[in-house]
């Protein structure tokens, strides 16, 4: 069976963070938020990535994932460039802010 094409138009931004010190850990984009959500929560439990040890000190009540916004592109190459910008600045400066 052949793979559905993706919409990237349909992107959005989210990012996991702690919310008791609105440290950022990861921003990444989807273009299914709810399924997403589902697969970050599995694999907080069980991934041996060193991204998902360090959420692991986060205590569950202060985790969080949300969208920052909705970034409709037409290729996976400009939310690639605009993913790995964004995890390099929050890498200086864990409390980044979005407007």
């Amino acid at each position: 069976m052949a793979k559905k094409p993706i919409d990237y138009s349909k992107a959005v931004l989210y990012k996991i963070f702690n919310r008791k010190n609105s440290n950022i850990y990861y921003i990444g984009y989807t273009t299914n938020f709810t399924e997403k959500k589902k697969i970050i929560r599995k694999k907080i439990k069980y991934s041996t990535d060193e991204l998902y040890f360090k959420i692991r000190d986060c205590p569950n009540e202060f985790l969080g994932i949300e969208i920052i916004k909705k970034i409709p592109k037409n290729d996976k190459f400009d939310l690639d460039n605009i993913i790995n910008d964004l995890n390099y600045k929050i890498k200086r400066n864990p409390r980044l802010c979005f407007d």
